[in-house]
């Protein structure tokens, strides 16, 4: 069973309750957040574990969120998902410092597979 805590950032109310129930059915520990800014709250207080965040979010899209936690110091992986991606939000994502950058709607199966190889 998977013990890396894993932390899910999606403004999307349905979106963050599915996805955060099909990790946890797979066996992780996750904690899901409505917004960047409730996610950078706790972040000081959480132990280390992967970030999942959606790139479009109002107020701190997940691009911005990613750049913000690497200048306070984060080193835990971060996946970014979208469902409109292209070259330039792939490029921008990966120089604010994500791991992986992954277009919805995605295979769950691949986020797993990718999960594993951050642990």
């Amino acid at each position: 069973m998977p013990d890396t805590a894993i932390y899910v950032v999606d403004d999307d109310e349905p979106t963050l309750q599915s996805l955060c129930y099909v990790l946890e059915i797979m066996g992780y520990s996750v904690t899901g957040f409505g917004s960047s800014a409730a996610f950078l709250d706790r972040w000081p207080d959480l132990p280390g574990g992967i970030l999942i965040s959606d790139i479009r979010m109002p107020g701190l899209d997940g691009i911005s969120l990613t750049r913000r936690l690497r200048e306070l110091g984060a080193s835990f992986p971060i996946i970014l998902v979208s469902g409109h991606t292209d070259a330039m939000i792939r490029r921008d994502a990966v120089e604010a410092g994500a791991a992986i950058v992954l277009e919805k709607p995605f295979e769950i199966q691949l986020l797993i597979a990718e999960l594993e190889r951050l642990r």
